[in-house]
């Protein structure tokens, strides 16, 4: 009873025959039911020196149970319905146990000072929770997959180092990601694309191009979301000076990738399509990891911060670049937003988010993201800077962007404003401009996306 009692507290109804077999009920027709009524899940059998004797000699009601449930138990190896209780063990440490259940497990609660785990192991068999699961199966690691892929990037074991790392706080973190981000940077080259041979004629030539484009890009996606993973981690830990310079290090050196270096004699734009593509995508990741967890310190350090691409020189004098060079043009996103017959207003969006699945950000975030990147574009007050915020196509809610909508704080607007650099005034100023011009995206073939759209200028810092 004391064990029906705390089986009840934990929301578990027992049928024991001290309440539910009455004088005059059938005794045989009762112990029967436990094996016959399917509206009872689960059997507890509790044992000790006398119950396993009678069961075991077939005598007396332990006898008639056994007779009842042996047949059920030995029918069916894997039977879950049935589980033996253990209340006594003999004087050399085995347990009292009907004879037809010795080889399967039981629950010990004998011991008073294991009783509280093993009865939460009995509740959490009774609920078909076991204390330990199978975990959720991920993904192959990249390595896997190598000699399948035309990139291959070491860079798996480098990234789980820095993980663990990073979870426990061990010592010399900094220096993990250090090396996992100095690896990814240099197998940017992987990305680098043929020039077309343009002698196949232009239709032929271009699809060729696709085709390349694709494949450079699905095959660095497990890549992408190794730095997704490291991304998340960073934006989740307390800011560090350390982390930030490292972020800013890597994103230079994947601008750099970007453009030929100052030996190249000859290239065509089309070579670095892949490469510019994966350094816009992580880029806005990153981005949409630390306005998520609002970790607007890596604002100034990471992303206002500007890039020495000394590369750049060869087209001209300006060497320092800002963040708006990772959004450059892809010619061959031209062709595959023509070759596909989408005529998609803003392309890179649309393939932005065809590819978002595996990346645990969804539109909005990445909308969002998106909006910031515009704002700081804008905070430059410079032209070359300027950032179209081209995935925020895809946010089709009415209401502002969720991270502008609690901008209504003015405690709120001042931690992220202040992170990009500009006022409320401005936000007004440059709402009225952009209204004046039409705009920022289209909507439609008639609509655009304004200002107000996404951050409703006029309820921004309204509210304490």
């Amino acid at each position: 009873m004391e064990l029906v009692n705390q089986l009840a507290e934990n929301g578990i109804t027992s049928i024991i025959d001290q309440i539910d077999l009455q004088p005059g009920d059938e005794a045989n027709a009762f112990m029967e039911r436990m094996v016959n009524d399917e509206s009872i899940s689960k059997v507890l059998i509790i044992s000790d020196r006398k119950y396993a004797e009678k069961s075991n000699k077939r005598t007396g009601g332990a006898g008639t149970e056994s007779q009842i449930i042996s047949p059920e138990i030995y029918k069916s190896k894997e039977n879950s319905r049935f589980v033996c209780i253990v209340t006594e063990f003999d004087d050399e440490g085995k347990p009292y146990i009907p004879t037809y259940y010795t080889s399967r497990i039981y629950i010990n609660l004998s011991d008073q000072e294991r009783y509280s785990a093993e009865l939460e192991r009995l509740i959490r068999w009774i609920y078909g929770k076991p204390s330990y699961q199978r975990p959720v199966i991920g993904n192959a690691p990249t390595y896997i997959n190598e000699e399948l892929s035309s990139i291959v990037i070491h860079t798996t074991s480098r990234q789980k180092s820095f993980l663990s790392a990073n979870k426990s706080g061990r010592s010399g973190k900094e220096n993990f990601l250090g090396d996992y981000l100095e690896t990814l940077a240099s197998g940017l080259s992987e990305l680098e694309m043929n020039a077309p041979d343009m002698g196949a004629g232009r239709q032929e030539a271009e699809r060729m191009v696709l085709d390349q484009f694709n494949e450079k890009i699905q095959d660095f996606m497990p890549y992408r979301n190794e730095f997704v993973e490291v991304c998340r981690a960073i934006s989740g830990s307390p800011f560090s000076d350390e982390y930030a310079s490292h972020m800013h290090s890597f994103f230079e050196e994947a601008m750099k990738s970007t453009y030929p270096s100052s030996e190249t004699r000859s290239w065509n734009e089309i070579q670095f399509d892949a490469k510019r593509f994966v350094a816009y995508e992580m880029f806005i990741y990153f981005v949409a990891a630390i306005v998520k967890k609002e970790k607007f310190q890596y604002i100034q350090p990471v992303i206002k911060r500007d890039f020495y691409v000394p590369h750049v020189q060869q087209r001209s004098a300006e060497t320092l670049c800002s963040f708006s060079h990772f959004q450059q043009e892809m010619p061959s996103i031209e062709i595959w937003n023509r070759l596909g017959k989408t005529q998609w207003n803003y392309p890179i969006a649309q393939l932005f988010m065809e590819r978002i699945e595996g990346s645990k950000f969804d539109v909005r975030e990445i909308a969002e993201a998106d909006m910031v990147l515009y704002l700081l574009s804008r905070s430059h007050k410079t032209s070359y800077s300027f950032w179209p915020p081209f995935n925020c196509v895809n946010w089709r809610s009415r209401s502002p962007l969720p991270i502008f909508a609690r901008c209504r704080s003015k405690l709120y607007f001042d931690k992220l404003f202040g992170s990009i650099g500009l006022t409320k005034s401005d936000l007004e100023d440059l709402s009225d401009e952009v209204r004046a011009s039409g705009g920022l995206l289209r909507r439609g073939h008639f609509t655009m996306w304004t200002l107000d759209s996404a951050l409703d200028v006029s309820s921004l810092a309204s509210a304490p």
